[in-house]
């Protein structure tokens, strides 16, 4: 992986119950690791970058400023670079790619320092007792590394990671583990924002490679060509912005062993580009598309679902009126719950009941790991960590207690993600007999449940003449 922070590697661990039983105790966890590292000679701007790191890392000591004029681009008079070492970041993400530990948990947020290049030093990153704990009751992470330092590439083999816990009887190291079959022994990720992964380009070809995975076993192409579709959102560094973007695509078919030529194809941000490749390529569904960036200064966004693949065509004004249809059937549960609503209450309240039935199941689920089990342990140790034990316990339990009645009450709502229609509408993709359903499905058990409802609350009431 580059530095710095272009790339990370994520190696992936499982603590199981044959290592650590449920309920038993350790005295510690700390990363072991080997991380040997290559450095082209860098320029004064970049090495006055890696002094302040070193600074912070507190190893700056009498490691000289470099001489000469401080220019981006000049090589320095001073050698320094030899004198560094390469820093780096560790963190844990659980298997939905979210952070499990702060910052500030894993060396107080100073980056590490890797002095040997060969990568013959053993390094020791411990925790502290409360995030080993939540890390270990997670039993199912990956371990994150990312590069610090300009122009370094760091060389990340799974086999030179271990986590060591302390236990009664001794240390046990746990190796690198699949936490599926189906994923490789370790994951390359490119820098990340709120619009997923972002890869970097070069103009040469040799920047970063993102990967599609296809695996579609009853895929069935008519035509001599296999039609794609991307759309991605391009962010640029580059002092022009009137500078075309193009991406460059190729097709590893993973049966036969096939590699197809490049294929360059101009990119815009949110628009979907559209591209072909000969049907050989795809035969038998188990494929992989490589994407690479032919621009410097600008990055493309990933995310699933950014790439698709086009194995029929629908009639466009059919499929719109599917859409169409699935939205007049949630406008039907929007005036039964508002009817329901209004049975028994003014108007004012009545309105405001009626966003709360049709929004909390969707809000429920937008909160994600906050109301899910668990939220208790990681808001006292994130929030209370120095509290008295008695304390923290009876703030877990309330907070335990409040997640598990937000749960019960959003089950009881109407999921109104089943009428989400036009965003399908606007990636072109087909909406299937079984997203109908279950549209028809939510209305059906609580449109006629409130409709009932609404019937005897109204039946019962006096009405004035």
């Amino acid at each position: 992986i580059e530095g710095p922070s272009q790339q990370a590697a994520l190696i992936p661990f499982a603590i199981g119950t044959d290592i650590l039983p449920e309920g038993s105790s350790f005295g510690g966890l700390a990363v072991v690791m080997r991380l040997p590292w290559q450095q082209r000679p860098l320029s004064n701007d970049e090495l006055l970058n890696v002094l302040s790191i070193a600074e912070q890392a507190g190893i700056r000591n009498d490691i000289p400023t470099p001489a000469g004029p401080q220019v981006e681009g000049t090589e320095p008079t001073t050698d320094v670079s030899k004198l560094l070492p390469a820093f780096f970041n560790i963190s844990f993400l659980s298997e939905r790619m979210e952070s499990l530990l702060e910052p500030h948990h894993i060396n107080n947020g100073i980056p590490h320092a890797a002095f040997d290049a060969e990568g013959n030093q053993t390094i020791t990153i411990p925790l502290p007792p409360d995030a080993a704990e939540h890390l270990v009751n997670n039993r199912r992470f990956y371990l994150r590394i990312a590069g610090n330092s300009p122009g370094t590439k760091y060389v990340v083999d799974p086999d030179n990671f271990a986590i060591v816990l302390a236990m009664p009887n001794g240390q046990v190291a746990v190796r690198s583990q699949k936490l599926d079959e189906r994923m490789p022994p370790l994951l390359i990720m490119g820098r990340v924002n709120q619009n997923g992964q972002q890869l970097g380009g070069k103009k040469e070809g040799t920047g970063a490679v993102g990967v599609f995975a296809f695996e579609w076993p009853a895929m069935n192409i008519n035509t001599g060509q296999a039609d794609f579709e991307f759309r991605t959102i391009v962010e640029r560094d580059a002092d022009d912005i009137r500078d075309p973007t193009f991406a460059q695509f190729r097709i590893v078919n993973n049966l036969t062993g096939m590699v197809s030529d490049p294929v360059t194809v101009p990119v815009e941000s949110r628009r979907t580009a559209h591209f072909s490749f000969p049907s050989e390529y795809v035969q038998g569904g188990d494929f992989e598309v490589l994407v690479q960036l032919l621009n410097d200064g600008q990055w493309l966004s990933l995310r699933p679902g950014a790439l698709r693949i086009s194995s029929e065509s629908h009639s466009f004004g059919f499929n719109l009126f599917k859409s169409f249809f699935i939205l007049w059937l949630y406008s039907v549960l929007v005036v039964v719950v508002a009817i329901f609503c209004s049975t028994f209450l003014s108007w004012p309240i009545a309105f405001v009941l009626t966003l709360l039935i049709l929004l909390g199941h969707w809000g429920v689920l937008q909160l994600g790991d906050l109301a899910s089990p668990g939220v208790g342990r990681q808001i006292v140790s994130d929030l209370f960590s120095g509290a008295a034990p008695a304390v923290a316990e009876t703030l877990n339990r309330s907070v335990e207690g409040l997640s598990a009645l937000l749960r019960l009450v959003a089950s009881v709502l109407p999921d109104i993600s089943q009428f989400a229609a036009m965003s399908d509408i606007e990636q072109g993709l087909a909406i299937s007999v079984n997203r109908l359903l279950d549209a028809l499905k939510v209305l059906a058990i609580f449109g006629l449940s409130f409709l009932t409802f609404s019937y005897v609350l109204f039946r019962n009431k006096e009405v004035a003449p």
